[in-house]
């Protein structure tokens, strides 16, 4: 394999605190085929104007302006412009390592890769902008695996998420038709789970952590209200859960577990969301012992281990949700939001 062009999608919707430092990021990569594709989705600040400042710098950044849409439809609209061989997503405010994509592009060279995974740092911010603190994140998985392996690798590929700590070659994309859905919570997971559901042939993990994730306090889909998760919370399990069984993973107790931890994630997700909006206590309580009368939930629930928790405040509500302690496991929540 020649160089290969790589696409960078970056969504921008009011992020003119941080574009800048994400834009220098990425034009100051040291590898330099790059098709650097910037899309403002109805930006109400100086976003777009710092778009065409940085156009005006580097004649591989192609400026989108499109009416206010959302993350998905916007990174959707990045995919159909998009020429690069591989496809790298970046948020508006995170930032790339300098030789990231140089140290991406070398891998797919070597292993001629579908899928890479790799490092990141969690990095959070004091109001000036000032970072304070730093955590280094791996790979859910190491190694070059060929042939058929996304059925060996199924429980470390259900436990990913952000699109942005993984390059995809964009032939397997197109030939799957993978896009971004209009949920506004774990889209990036729904968009894996589409992609690693081909079965890719080569998929790569390497330790080298690249990107800068910015941890955000407040304003992100997470710490807001969806009333749409009401009915519709199980989104994601039902789809790591749909995979598993289309390739007869459902009794592999390996694969289980990841299922059932998706599931666990769902519903604390949806607890949260609902101690988030204007529900009274008692409508909130009545949500979550509803959530528990689904068979799949109640399984996942009672069948996780304590400690495949990812916090100890998630361990307590999961020993709460065990005995039906519903109303406790709703009021610690609503304290933890009040935070």
């Amino acid at each position: 394999m020649t160089n290969p062009l790589v696409s960078i999608i970056v969504p921008v919707y009011n992020a003119q605190k941080g574009l800048s430092r994400c834009l220098e990021s990425i034009c100051g990569q040291t590898y330099q085929e790059l098709e650097i594709i910037v899309l403002n989705d109805g930006s109400t600040d100086d976003s777009l104007a710092i778009c065409e400042q940085f156009r005006a710098k580097d004649p591989r950044i192609v400026v989108v302006d499109k009416e206010n849409e959302g993350v998905s439809c916007t990174r959707n609209a990045g995919l159909v412009l998009a020429h690069g061989d591989y496809i790298q997503f970046a948020d508006s405010d995170d930032a790339l390592e300098p030789q990231m994509v140089e140290v991406l592009c070398r891998t797919a060279r070597q292993t001629d890769a579908d899928l890479i995974l790799f490092g990141s740092y969690d990095d959070r911010y004091a109001p000036d902008g000032t970072r304070v603190s730093s955590t280094e994140v791996a790979p859910v998985l190491e190694g070059v695996y060929r042939g058929d392996p996304c059925p060996q690798l199924f429980p470390q590929l259900s436990a990913m998420s952000l699109v942005t700590r993984q390059l995809f070659r964009r032939r397997c994309i197109e030939e799957g038709s993978c896009r971004f859905t209009d949920y506004k919570i774990a889209e990036d997971a729904l968009f894996f789970v589409s992609f690693y559901r081909q079965r890719p042939r080569c998929v790569v993990g390497i330790p080298d952590r690249l990107y800068r994730y910015r941890l955000r306090d407040d304003g992100s889909a997470s710490q807001s209200y969806h009333p749409e998760r009401l009915t519709d919370n199980f989104y994601l399990s039902d789809a790591v859960e749909a995979v598993a069984k289309s390739w007869g993973l459902e009794n592999d107790p390996a694969c289980r577990r990841a299922v059932n931890h998706s599931r666990v994630l769902d519903l604390q997700l949806g607890i949260k969301n609902v101690c988030l909006g204007p529900l009274s206590f008692r409508q909130r309580t009545a949500w979550l012992r509803q959530a528990l009368r689904i068979p799949a939930v109640r399984a996942a629930v009672r069948d996780m281990p304590l400690q495949d928790a990812r916090s100890r405040n998630d361990r307590i509500k999961l020993a709460l949700l065990k005995v039906r302690l519903c109303a406790v496991v709703i009021a610690l929540s609503s304290w933890n939001n009040r935070r």
